[in-house]
């Protein structure tokens, strides 16, 4: 079995997948597979990744899907990884350099039965480090401690045991096709903290077609999953700014799911019925404006 398994869920990227494929075939180690999830695309993936299956450069396995959604892939793909780590590889990025042989090196130095994986660094193609580097004297926390306590931006790698990547499935709602990934990840900080490696491990190159940027649509096409999950982050957290955060989340997404039992399915009620005019206010500003992302902190 190999030690890491690269996962790469994917929905018509014909035209870019053979990114990921490069930077594989040149790793310097080859402890690891490639597990490739189709998730319905109707374009030329399938004859892209089989012919680099032909090559025989690298061990790849390709599974296909209806479209679920990026969640619905990620469901199947941590049902189906065996390795003992496994990272997620957008199917528009590619791995850094050595980026392999670095990761299994440093997990293999430091694992341990109560650490669920390695939080590692992305940079955007011209080199620059998304979000900065984290503090030297930080060598493990949460992915929650990392957003909240030390107020970390920007897109981080996480490589996770795949024991545990199994745990805590996306659910999955009819007619939706997204639900938050950091779902599982604040779940599993529950009962684990990540390693901290200072060190680049992806390349990322953001585009118009990223989930990032459709965020304010998803709230309104998905708003059943974004609901469901905004009400368990405010069951699991301590946070009292988080949780105010998320309560006016959780009020303007009912909104737009149309349920009307959502004061009485809240996690905190009090919280909900204190904030009920902000989350209104809030669903009226998603509901108008004009822009596609958030880009201030209710986000």
């Amino acid at each position: 079995m190999k030690t890491l398994g690269i996962i790469t869920t994917t929905y018509n990227r014909d035209y870019c997948i053979h990114q990921v494929y490069d930077s594989l075939k040149t790793q310097n180690s080859k402890d690891f597979m490639w597990l490739v999830i189709d998730d319905g695309s109707t374009d030329k993936t399938k004859d892209i990744i089989d012919g680099f299956i032909k090559e025989g450069l690298i061990e790849i396995e390709y599974l296909w899907q209806p479209n679920k959604g990026m969640h619905g892939a990620r469901n199947l793909a941590y049902q189906k990884i065996k390795t003992e780590i496994n990272v997620i590889i957008d199917s528009d990025d590619w791995l850094a350099k050595n980026a392999v042989h670095k990761i299994i090196n440093f997990w293999n130095q430091n694992k341990d039965k109560n650490i669920a994986g390695i939080i590692s660094l992305n940079c955007r193609i011209n080199g620059s480090i998304i979000g900065g580097e984290f503090p030297d004297k930080i060598k493990k926390l949460t992915v929650t401690d990392m957003h909240d306590k030390l107020n970390m931006r920007g897109d981080k790698k996480f490589i996770y045991r795949s024991d545990l990547t199994s745990q805590y499935p996306y659910p999955e709602i009819e007619g939706e096709n997204y639900f938050p990934a950091s779902y599982k990840f604040r779940l599993l900080d529950l009962k684990y903290k990540m390693l901290i490696m200072n060190e680049v491990t992806c390349v990322v190159d953001y585009n118009d077609n990223s989930a990032t940027f459709g965020r304010i649509n998803q709230y309104k096409t998905c708003a059943k999953g974004f609901s469901l999950y905004r009400n368990e982050m405010i069951r699991i957290s301590k946070n009292p700014k988080y949780i105010v955060k998320q309560t006016i989340h959780y009020i303007a997404t009912s909104l737009f799911s149309k349920d009307r039992r959502f004061i009485k399915k809240s996690q905190k009620k009090l919280y909900t019925i204190i904030l009920l005019p902000v989350g209104i206010a809030f669903y009226f500003y998603l509901k108008h404006t004009s822009k596609k992302s958030l880009n201030f902190k209710f986000k």
